[in-house]
C-alpha cells in the first residue's frame, strides 16, 4: 500500500512538471508574437507617411533648385502675350534715373567725310552705340531704307507693290492710328517680310523725353501689344517721334529690349500740300548715298511713291545692296 502510495506522488509530480513546462512553452510563445506585432505596426506606419503623393508634393517643395524639373514647356509662346513678355517692361527707374534727361533734336547734318557719310551721324553713333542706337550703319555697300507710317496710307498699296516687284524688305515705323486704320496693310507687311517698328501711340510733338517714364513705357507699350497680339508679330526697333532723344530715353529703350534706330539722310518729304518734284527728289536720294546709310522717308508723300523704284534701281546700279535693319 505504502509502495504504491509512492508511486502515485511520483506520477503526480512528473505530471506537474510536465504541466509548467507546457504552461512556460504557451506564454513563451505569447510573448514572442506579442513582440512581433509593434514590428509589424511600425513597418507600416512608415508606409503610409512615405507613399502617398501629398508627401511626394511636400518634399519638392523644399529640393535644391538646382535639381527641380523644368518648367513644363507647353506654355503659351510669347505671341500670345504672356507673362514673360510683359515682363519686359518692368524697367529699373533707379538705374535710369543716373541718365541725363536733356532733349536732343536729330538731324544729319550738311558736313560729310570723304566717304559721303555725314560726320554728325558718325560721332552720334560713337556717343550712343552703347544704348542699342543706330544713326548710322557699318561701313559697307549697303543701304537701309526705313519709311515711317503716320496716318494716311494713301500710297501704302504703290509702295508695298514696288518693293515686292523690286525683291526688296525695308523696314516701316508705325503709330497706333496706322495700325488700327489699316489692319490690311499691316498683315501684309507681316506676311511679304518687311521689318515693322515701334513709332508710338500719339507721336509727343515735344518728343518722348518730355513725358514721365511711365508715359514713355506706355506709349512703347500698347503698340507692341497690339502688334504681338493681332499679328504674332515681336517688335523690336524703335524710331524717335520728331527725332527728339535723351540719353535717359535711348536707355529706357534698351531696358525695354528695343533699339533705337535715327537716320543718316531725310528730307523735306512729309508734307502731303507740298511735295517735292519728283526729279529733284530722285537726284537728291541719289546724291546722298554712302555706305552704311539710313534713309528716312515717309509713306503719306506720293514722290516718294513714284520714285521708290527708280531709286532701288540706281541704289543697285551704284553697287550697293538694300539691307534691312534687323
Amino acid at each position: 500500500m505504502k509502495r504504491n502510495i509512492k508511486i502515485l506522488r511520483k506520477s503526480l509530480a512528473v505530471f506537474g512538471l510536465l504541466t509548467l513546462s507546457a504552461l512556460i512553452l504557451s506564454g513563451c510563445g505569447k510573448k514572442k508574437e506579442a513582440a512581433e506585432k509593434p514590428e509589424i505596426q511600425s513597418r507600416k506606419e512608415v508606409q503610409t507617411t512615405t507613399i502617398p503623393d501629398t508627401a511626394s508634393e511636400e518634399q519638392s517643395s523644399v529640393i535644391p533648385e538646382e535639381t527641380v524639373a523644368p518648367e513644363p514647356t507647353t506654355e503659351p509662346e510669347t505671341t500670345t502675350g504672356s507673362v514673360a513678355e510683359s515682363d519686359r517692361f518692368q524697367v529699373n527707374q533707379e538705374y535710369l534715373s543716373q541718365f541725363s534727361n536733356e532733349g536732343t533734336n536729330w538731324g544729319q547734318g550738311t558736313t560729310f567725310d570723304e566717304y559721303n557719310r555725314p560726320v554728325y551721324a558718325i560721332t552720334a553713333q560713337e556717343r550712343n552705340g552703347e544704348y542699342g542706337a543706330y544713326f548710322i550703319m557699318p561701313q559697307e555697300n549697303k543701304l537701309y531704307i526705313t519709311m515711317d507710317c503716320g496716318s494716311s496710307s494713301t500710297y501704302m498699296t504703290q509702295i508695298l507693290d514696288t518693293l515686292k516687284e523690286k525683291q526688296v524688305k525695308i523696314t516701316f515705323f508705325v503709330t497706333m492710328p496706322f495700325v488700327e486704320n489699316n489692319p490690311d496693310i499691316i498683315l501684309r507687311m507681316v506676311q511679304e517680310g518687311h521689318t515693322i517698328g515701334n513709332h508710338s501711340v500719339t507721336h509727343p510733338a515735344a518728343g518722348m523725353f518730355s513725358l514721365s517714364i511711365d508715359e514713355q513705357i506706355n506709349e512703347v507699350k500698347t503698340v507692341h501689344d497690339c502688334l504681338l497680339q493681332k499679328y504674332g508679330y515681336e517688335m523690336d526697333l524703335f524710331r524717335y517721334p520728331q527725332g527728339t532723344y535723351s540719353t535717359q530715353s535711348l536707355a529706357l529703350m534698351q531696358q525695354m529690349g528695343y533699339r533705337s534706330v535715327f537716320w543718316s539722310f531725310a528730307y523735306k518729304d512729309y508734307d502731303e500740300n507740298d511735295q517735292p518734284e519728283p526729279g529733284y527728289a530722285l537726284q537728291k536720294l541719289k546724291d546722298r548715298v554712302h555706305p552704311g546709310a539710313i534713309y528716312l522717308l515717309h509713306v503719306d508723300s506720293k514722290t516718294n511713291a513714284d520714285i521708290l523704284g527708280e531709286f532701288i534701281d540706281a541704289v543697285r546700279g551704284m553697287g550697293y545692296e538694300l539691307g534691312t535693319i534687323r
